[in-house]
């Protein structure tokens, strides 16, 4: 884990730090709330890349809504409340010494600018052993990078940092179009394939779609943008470092305090 993972103690908390009134910055539900599945990120120019739009230092101009620790973000250079996170996830498989197969993922995601180091504006961690539901699953690269981004969302209250949209980068066709397609099918369909498979980390699908709602009751749009694997290398890499982690049975919530 490369950032400080904790709950803010109440006492610090009311020594001096500015706490912000959720009521006032939440918004009505989005239209169609609960919603049935993401939304696909899809910009304007086919030229457009993550640095191309949003602000990848912190210097780079005035952010109008600010995190209240005055931290930054990945933010919407014609939008200060549309932010970015990148998100990756990996999968390494060997054998142990009684040849057994034995595969470790890894998650990570990306969502501060420079001039912050690489500890202070990332988080990656073990992909656990079980699902939220207790359940062991295969180790495989899709539930990893399929994690990452339930991670990333579940890392802030976002909402308190007035970000009225999110905007998820990954490498990823499998997260992307299962998100933004795929999953209302799914759902309709009980969680069965065509062939009457259940389909693949549907424990993780239903979570991805239960953090997506939470933002959505509050105004808030998460967006998927797949991204080509070499505009996604930070999280790429730590997300690879992130399999030699130990292993981790249980599944975490992970949550960054003063970050």
């Amino acid at each position: 884990m490369e950032v400080s993972l904790r709950a803010l103690p109440l006492a610090q908390v009311s020594a001096g730090w500015h706490i912000l009134d959720f009521r006032n910055l939440t918004g009505p539900p989005l239209p169609g709330y609960p919603l049935k599945k993401g939304k696909a990120f899809l910009p304007l120019s086919s030229n457009d890349t993550p640095r191309s739009l949003f602000a990848h230092t912190a210097f780079e101009h005035q952010i109008s809504f600010r995190h209240p620790l005055n931290t930054h973000r990945l933010v919407r250079r014609t939008n200060a409340r549309e932010m970015f996170i990148y998100t990756d996830g990996s999968c390494y498989g060997h054998k142990d010494r009684d040849g057994i197969s034995q595969r470790r993922g890894g998650c990570a995601f990306v969502f501060k600018p420079a001039p912050y180091n690489l500890e202070e504006k990332s988080c990656s961690f073990r992909l656990e052993r079980l699902g939220p539901t207790g359940i062991e699953y295969p180790q495989t690269s899709n539930r990893a990078k399929l994690r990452a981004v339930i991670a990333a969302l579940q890392f802030r209250v976002w909402r308190g940092e007035y970000f009225k949209s999110i905007v998820i980068g990954t490498d990823s066709e499998y997260v992307v179009l299962g998100i933004t397609d795929r999953i209302e099918t799914w759902a309709q369909s009980e969680w069965q394939t065509f062939g009457g498979i259940t389909v693949n980390n549907k424990d993780l699908w239903k979570l991805l779609l239960v953090e997506i709602n939470k933002l959505a009751k509050d105004g808030c749009e998460v967006h998927f943008w797949l991204l080509p694997i070499d505009l996604n290398e930070e999280a790429d890499w730590l997300a690879k470092e992130a399999t030699a982690e130990p292993d981790v049975p249980k599944f975490l919530k992970y949550f960054g305090a003063l970050v």
